[in-house]
């Protein structure tokens, strides 16, 4: 039968947990899905499309988005979707 020496089984088992980490957190990060709304197409400003999209969603993540061009500033709320 195979001795193994200590140092041979703490590396097993660091290795082991980082994988077991490693599988927790791309599973967290996966669980969380975004969500977006556009509130209004054109005409956005920051502060306005913050303070809409908090009484909407609860949440301060409200962000002018341009188009193309950028000529246009549509307000879009972005959150989590699991709340």
């Amino acid at each position: 039968m195979a001795k193994f020496s200590f140092v041979q089984t703490l590396t097993v088992t660091m290795v082991f947990s980082a994988l077991v980490l490693s599988a927790m957190v791309i599973i967290e990060a996966n669980a969380t899905q975004k969500c977006i709304e556009v509130l209004y197409p054109s005409g956005c400003t920051p502060e306005d499309c913050r303070q809409k999209c908090f009484q909407k969603h609860n949440d301060m993540r409200g962000q002018c988005i341009s188009n193309v061009s950028k000529t246009v500033f549509a307000c879009s709320c972005i959150w989590n979707c699991a709340r």
